[in-house]
């Protein structure tokens, strides 16, 4: 039987983003704080906007996770290659996005 340990790049997968997006929510709140501070439970942005990052996350780690979990171990090598480069992939979508998304609010 497997050990948990095979889902730690899932984990730091999860931990990265939320951290990518997090800091892109404090920097946007912090920029567009003149606006946003005008509406009723502003503060809000935060817990709401963490769910959405969750929801996301769990989107994008749902098959990652199945293949990882039922992958035998003589497999799992190739198979982690693979992941390796599709969490990659979209961590740099997900840094593009947050670093983009000030020009379109703007």
């Amino acid at each position: 039987m497997k050990k948990i340990s095979y889902l730690k790049p899932l984990f730091l997968f999860a931990v990265i983003s939320l951290i990518i997006t997090t800091l892109s929510r404090i920097l946007l709140f912090v920029i567009y704080s003149d606006r946003i501070l005008e509406v009723d439970n502003c503060w809000l942005v935060f817990p709401i906007g963490l769910h959405m990052d969750l929801i996301l996350i769990s989107y994008l780690s749902f098959i990652p996770a199945i293949l990882v979990s039922f992958t035998p171990e003589k497999f799992l090598k190739p198979v982690n290659k693979f992941l390796a480069g599709y969490f990659i992939i979209f961590l740099f979508l997900y840094l593009f996005m947050e670093a983009t998304t000030p020009e379109f609010i703007a």
